[in-house]
């Protein structure tokens, strides 16, 4: 999936294989969290989407179960070195 999403253009969200692909690639440093946070907030619980960067989102991660704690699951799809691809999945708030 990685060698597919390598050549699309810089939008935000796309639709890729029936599915929704968030590509933060093209956004600054400041901006990714925010639009992931957006993407993930319009999620219904069990609903996914494949965040694709150019850098390791592991620290984003942390910084999203901070702001949603429990609430997200993540499994790596591609680890690098040029793209990480990465199902971000909504899960029941916390309790």
């Amino acid at each position: 999936m990685a060698d597919l999403l390598a050549w699309l253009p810089a939008w935000t969200a796309v639709l890729v294989m029936g599915g929704t692909t968030l590509d933060v690639r093209p956004l600054r440093a400041d901006r990714k969290l925010e639009s992931v946070l957006s993407v993930f907030d319009g999620l219904d619980v069990g609903e996914s989407f494949v965040l694709v960067d150019d850098v390791d989102p592991g620290e984003m991660s942390l910084r999203i179960e901070q702001v949603r704690p429990g609430e997200v699951r993540w499994r790596a799809l591609t680890k690098g070195p040029r793209v990480w691809c990465v199902r971000v999945e909504r899960g029941p708030a916390a309790a």
